[in-house]
């Protein structure tokens, strides 16, 4: 079973409360290629998301949320 790694290239604070824009990139840990359609879910809530064509993704998050990064045939991270 591939592997995948999440890659959070930056954090931007949103003015509105303790929340976060989450920005980030799914790869896979063998070869670094973006993994296209990949669920990103913050844990225990209904708020999710999909990796794009070039595997980024942007989510709303709170400090401490715990994002689970998930797809067919791979590892849940």
């Amino acid at each position: 079973m591939r592997k995948f790694t999440l890659i959070l290239t930056g954090l931007l604070l949103a003015c509105v409360g303790a929340f976060a824009q989450i920005k980030g990139t799914v790869v896979t840990e063998e070869d670094g290629e973006p993994v296209i359609g990949a669920s990103i879910m913050v844990k225990g809530t209904t708020v999710g998301t999909i990796s794009d064509v070039d595997g980024t993704f942007e989510i709303s998050a709170s400090a401490g949320d715990v994002l689970v990064v998930s797809y067919i045939g791979m590892a849940t991270q």
